[in-house]
C-alpha cells in the first residue's frame, strides 16, 4: 500500500520521498475517518464484506491511501481515502 499526496507537480518533492504516477484505473473508493483502531474495522469491510459480495475482482496494481495534505496519518483521528484497484 502506497500513502500518498496529490500534487500538481513534482518541482517540490522533499528528499527522501519517492514520485510516481499511477495509469488510469478502474478504482473502488472508501473514506475512512477515526482512529487507527477504527481502521482495522474500514478493511474488514473492504476486503471481507464489501469485495466478496461485489462480484468484483482485484486487479494487479497497488491499493494507495490519499490525505489531505494539511493533516498526518499518525493523527489521533485522521481522514483518508482508501484506493482498490478493480478489474
Amino acid at each position: 500500500m502506497l500513502t500518498c499526496v496529490e500534487v500538481k507537480d513534482f518541482s517540490d518533492v522533499p528528499e527522501g520521498m519517492i514520485t510516481n504516477v499511477r495509469p488510469p484505473l478502474r478504482n473502488a473508493i472508501f473514506s475512512h475517518a477515526g482512529s487507527g483502531v477504527a481502521w482495522e474495522y474500514t478493511m474488514h469491510y473492504i476486503f471481507g464484506s464489501w469485495l466478496p459480495e461485489s462480484g468484483l475482482s482485484l486487479f494487479n496494481a497497488p491499493t494507495f491511501c490519499r490525505f489531505v495534505p494539511d493533516q498526518s496519518p499518525f493523527d489521533e483521528v485522521t481522514k483518508l481515502d482508501y484506493y482498490v484497484a478493480l478489474r
